[in-house]
């Protein structure tokens, strides 16, 4: 089975500081995508001046809950929930052979 990969920027946690975040571009297999919701605490560390210069003062976030073997870990990406849904979607929807 080929799994089609979609690429996100993700806010990720610097390791050696408790408060700066950094973001990194990713691919994630949109099959293992089990719950999108919006981060309000992503929101938040944006307002307190926490995130990476650059990114506008308007931005959303959304936290994905990815099922890795029945567990389910989240991260956190760029963007609304309603766009990265209709992306993550987007890349399941198949063509017919017909």
């Amino acid at each position: 089975m080929i799994y089609m990969l979609i690429k996100l920027v993700q806010l990720k946690k610097v390791n050696d500081s408790p408060s700066r975040y950094s973001l990194e571009e990713i691919f994630i297999n949109p099959e293992r995508v089990v719950l999108i919701r919006e981060d309000l605490q992503a929101r938040d560390l944006l307002e307190e001046n926490f995130l990476p210069e650059g990114l506008d003062e308007r931005q959303r976030f959304t936290r994905l809950f990815i099922d890795q073997d029945s567990n389910a870990n989240y991260i956190t990406v760029v963007g609304p929930p309603d766009t990265v849904s209709e992306k993550i979607s987007h890349k399941n929807k198949q063509l017919l052979k017909g």
